[in-house]
């Protein structure tokens, strides 16, 4: 079933949605929707391919998102082909018109409500551990 751009998004994805207020728009499916979303998945394998290939040499996941800082912020000085600003000067230009974060951190969590079985099992989601 072609669903378009309509979805059945999960709760989770919904209050994510509702606490950082934004609204989510589906690109269509197919070759219909091929051309809507190149810009962005071009420019995320850019950087995957400059940033991560081959892998950084790194010991922890502290260290990783020190790089990544690294490489984005050295990227802000780069120009996208055919524009005349930076990628830092334009980001720096749409700052103002966008929303503050909110206050709370949002909890990713879903708590569930589950049952120990005779075996000290307990089934989420028709999975047992």
């Amino acid at each position: 079933m072609v669903l378009g751009r309509e979805r059945v998004e999960n709760p989770r994805f919904i209050a994510l949605r509702s606490h950082y207020g934004f609204d989510s728009f589906f690109c269509q499916p197919g070759i219909e929707g091929a051309h809507e979303k190149g810009g962005v998945e071009g420019e995320v394998g850019r950087f995957r391919r400059r940033h991560l290939v081959p892998l950084p040499a790194v010991a922890t996941l502290a260290e990783l998102n020190t790089v990544m800082a690294a490489a984005d912020a050295a990227d802000d000085a780069r120009r996208i082909t055919g524009r005349t600003e930076t990628v830092g000067a334009a980001a720096a230009r749409e700052a103002p018109g966008l929303r503050p974060l909110p206050v709370e951190a949002f909890d990713p969590a879903q708590s569930l409500s589950c049952r120990v079985d005779a075996r000290a099992r307990v089934c989420v989601r028709q999975s047992y551990y």
